[in-house]
């Protein structure tokens, strides 16, 4: 059996998708899968032993998407069943001109014409639910999971320090907007906090967010001048999305915003301080033990805007890095007990 998933489009919501495609393989046990969708979220599921075909989505750039993605599908051929996750019309065009015989997607404008089973999204549960409503017209169960990612152990200087010292993550960026993002100034005297313990600190990010990296670094230069320099590691742009998962697997703490960097945390069991503003809790992660979540529910939130419309920022600015300092020493005391 061969089945077809067009993936969400971002990160986050591609490792929210991970238990939907678990009841998929204990379902089908014996299926292969084609997966298709952007090559970041793509990358999540390269090293599934289940996953036989990968497709790169390129027919958004193409001149004409219409034919792009028609040519894509042909390429994919037909497949026993199709599912898109993505909630767009293009993705639901693509599993139509497979003409796989089963086509499964949340139904929308012109969108049921094009599938065989047209499912009513249920805006407001958890977007892992959302994923497993899909499959319930294939009979399988809606008790989800837990979130899931295969890792490698990487060996690197900064996973693997000489000195037995912590080693910590920050996510400061958020590639939906600057509305998700925690104050650099904030992340700044929390890092300096981690310095002073003696904590090695990754700064984590795209090379879209190398420049926000470096306005923190500023921040601890004019801070302290004198800071340990060789405990922090700008690694903006340096990693593949495999390579991030790695990275984070080998964390003992991620701090980071609402983002794909955190729920991929968050399938690793890495232990998680999140900053929750103007996005609904349908994204919080999903079923984790380890994450202290900081979201001081104001009343203009969730405004689920990428900029704040109020300019005063204050779901993320009400969050003070005091806060964050203790929740530090809490998740630390728990790893020594572990």
């Amino acid at each position: 059996m061969r089945i077809l998933l067009r993936l969400p489009n971002w990160v986050g919501d591609g490792v929210m998708l991970t238990p939907a495609f678990e009841a998929l393989k204990k379902k089908y046990q014996d299926a292969k899968f084609v997966i298709v969708g952007n090559a970041a979220v793509c990358d999540l599921y390269r090293r599934d032993a289940r996953v036989e075909e990968v497709f790169v989505d390129r027919s958004k750039q193409a001149f004409s998407r219409f034919f792009a993605t028609m040519i894509l599908a042909r390429e994919i051929g037909a497949c026993d069943l199709a599912i898109t996750f993505a909630n767009h019309f293009y993705p639901a065009l693509l599993l139509y001109f497979t003409r796989s015989k089963r086509r499964i997607g949340f139904c929308g404008f012109l969108r049921r014409f094009l599938l065989t089973d047209a499912i009513k999204k249920q805006s407001t549960q958890h977007q892992v639910l959302s994923y497993m409503q899909l499959l319930q017209c294939l009979e399988i169960s809606q008790d989800a999971g837990k979130m899931r990612l295969i890792s490698e152990p990487m060996q690197k200087d900064f996973l693997t320090p000489s000195l037995p010292c912590r080693v910590v993550g920050i996510g400061a960026g958020a590639a939906y907007g600057s509305a998700k993002a925690w104050l650099r100034e904030y992340f700044a005297e929390v890092i300096t906090f981690l310095l002073e313990q003696k904590c090695r600190v990754l700064l984590l990010g795209s090379s879209a967010e190398s420049m926000l990296n470096q306005k923190i670094i500023a921040l601890l230069k004019q801070k302290d001048p004198s800071y340990p320099k060789e405990l922090l590691h700008d690694m903006s742009g340096k990693t593949s999305i495999t390579e991030l998962v790695d990275v984070l697997a080998g964390l003992d703490l991620f701090i980071g915003n609402d983002s794909g960097p955190t729920q991929i945390a968050a399938a690793l069991d890495t232990p998680l301080i999140v900053f929750f503003g103007p996005t609904p809790p349908t994204t919080l992660p999903w079923k984790t033990e380890n994450a202290i979540i900081f979201n001081k529910h104001v009343s203009c939130a969730p405004c689920k805007q990428r900029e704040c419309p109020l300019k005063h920022h204050a779901c993320m600015r009400e969050i003070k890095p005091e806060e964050v300092i203790s929740a530090i020493k809490e998740q630390f005391q728990r790893l020594q007990r572990c």
